[in-house]
């Protein structure tokens, strides 16, 4: 009995280990995210193509080993799509194609979050209705990327993971 609660102990605790392992991944990933899209709320294109270098490597960081069978599903439907819109932003200085690709990063790292289940704070599913694009914000309050200081406020929460 007591050789089965040391196994037990020794499962749950590298259990503990694996998961606070990918919620730092994930957290640096949604980190990153957050700097791109504060890049473009900003209206500073340099800025945005620097931090989606941090995005990037944060993509590399994933370990596949700490997935489960779903979440593994998930990350190779989706990482592919993250990498190639966050190259896209990563190689332009053009604001505008920047938040060309926002939507389609968002809407992946999304998809992600939300399968993975593993966010330390809430992360907010934003809309702006005159683009008809999406992004994330760690705050409930709207600041719309896609327009900037010209339309700052546009938009609305549409959904959130906890």
């Amino acid at each position: 009995m007591k050789t089965l609660k040391t196994l037990l102990l020794i499962v749950s605790l590298f259990v503990s280990q694996l998961v606070l392992a990918q919620n730092k991944e994930i957290d640096n990933l949604t980190t990153a995210y957050f700097g791109i899209k504060d890049a473009l709320v900003a209206d500073d294109a340099k800025t945005a193509g620097s931090q989606s270098e941090l995005f990037l490597k944060s993509i590399d960081a994933v370990s596949k080993s700490n997935l489960s069978a779903s979440q593994l599903k998930v990350w190779q439907e989706q990482k592919d799509k993250l990498i190639a819109t966050n190259e896209a932003i990563s190689k332009t200085t053009d604001i505008a194609k920047q938040r060309e690709e926002l939507n389609e990063l968002s809407n992946s790292l999304f998809a992600t979050l939300k399968a993975f289940n593993v966010n330390e704070n809430t992360v907010y599913y934003q809309y702006c209705p005159m683009k008809k694009a999406y992004w994330l914000s760690s705050e409930k309050e709207i600041k719309n990327p896609y327009y900037g200081d010209k339309m700052l406020t546009c938009g609305s929460v549409k959904d959130s993971l906890k």
